[in-house]
């Protein structure tokens, strides 16, 4: 997904994550590839990108819970 140019494409697969998250949680992954990707996709130009990067960050939160 990183290597995406379409914005549209790139939004879509974020949702896909995020309700990715929702239905099975975070067991088994990477978390700290998965927040690298979303940092990323937090600097795109599009809105749309960023709003999405911006809701699959708090589901990993309310899955991952404070870093403290």
């Amino acid at each position: 997904m990183s290597k995406q140019k379409a914005p549209k494409v790139v939004a879509d697969s974020l949702v896909w994550v995020e309700q990715a998250l929702v239905e099975f949680g975070i067991a088994g992954l990477s978390l700290r590839s998965l927040i690298e990707f979303l940092k990323n996709a937090l600097k795109n130009s599009n809105a749309a990108v960023r709003t999405s990067a911006t809701k699959a960050l708090v589901t990993v939160k309310l899955f991952a819970g404070s870093c403290e």
